[in-house]
């Protein structure tokens, strides 16, 4: 597998907007790859990315399961492959988060409910658990990036 930076913008909607990539710039270069356009024409190669071998979780015990950091947004969150519907348990019953090396064991509805420089899951606008910290980076301050195991332990 190979992995290029889309920057060719000739393979573009010229009217992007800032969050559907899907619509703007992925299903163009689709069609255009389709219509026999050549990869390099689109960037170029990528060679330090992150492969992902698994996005589902694993359940590991009763009530523990394995997953991943997907990836780190520009807000420093780590936003897990641990999706709010089916772990929406951490709203309202103790957990424990494993990320790395660290621990998180806090829920916050919003980043207004979170101490400072104090780690906490809160539910993401991609419908994902992600850790984060209020005015700070999650990612730099707990050395974490995109293909970090995660634990989550439901009590």
């Amino acid at each position: 597998h190979s992995v290029r930076a889309i920057t060719n913008e000739k393979f573009m909607l010229n009217n992007r907007s800032n969050t559907f990539h899907g619509r703007d710039i992925f299903a163009p270069c689709a069609a255009y790859l389709a219509k026999g356009a050549k990869p390099a024409q689109f960037g170029k190669l990528i060679h330090d990315a992150t492969l992902l071998s698994n996005l589902t979780p694993v359940r590991m015990g009763k009530r523990v399961w394995t997953g991943t950091v997907l990836r780190v947004d520009h807000f420093g969150n780590l936003i897990t492959n641990l999706d709010l519907p089916e772990f929406a348990a951490v709203l309202t019953r103790p957990f424990e988060l494993l990320v790395g090396m660290h621990a998180v064991r806090q829920y916050c509805a919003n980043y207004q409910q979170a101490e400072p420089g104090e780690p906490f899951v809160i539910a993401g606008s991609s419908g994902f658990l992600e850790v984060s910290l209020r005015e700070a980076s999650a990612a730099r301050t707990l050395g974490c990036a995109a293909g970090t195991p995660v634990e989550l332990m439901l009590a």
